[in-house]
């Protein structure tokens, strides 16, 4: 989150996901984090927010944030924004356990 130049660490974000054109979708809860790596950014705490969403049903989503904050002023606001985005439908999926040794130059992986 940006104020101008100065990036704004603690804003209040409430955000769901519907699936479009699916009236009878149950929204779901988006829950933005700014915990670093693994969640996207390389640093906690830098004000770059993620969320991540696993969906068993395919189709096109769009995720709605609220976004309420202080400005570097002092002045309250409040933003919301949107994206959508597509789950593709499950073509293939690995079963058990496997080994990925990609080029192996030396042979250390067998």
């Amino acid at each position: 989150m940006v104020d101008g130049k100065n990036i704004l660490k603690n804003p209040s974000i409430k955000a769901t996901i519907a699936k479009v054109d699916a009236p009878t979708f149950t929204e779901a809860p988006a829950n933005f984090h700014d915990g670093g790596v693994p969640m996207g950014s390389s640093t906690a705490g830098d004000g770059l927010f993620t969320a991540s969403v696993k969906s068993g049903v395919p189709g096109k989503f769009q995720v709605l944030a609220n976004i309420e904050s202080t400005s570097a002023r002092g002045t309250a606001f409040q933003r919301t924004a949107y994206k959508t985005f597509k789950v593709n439908p499950d073509k293939a999926h690995f079963a058990g356990s496997f080994t990925n040794c990609g080029i192996d130059t030396d042979s250390e992986c067998r």
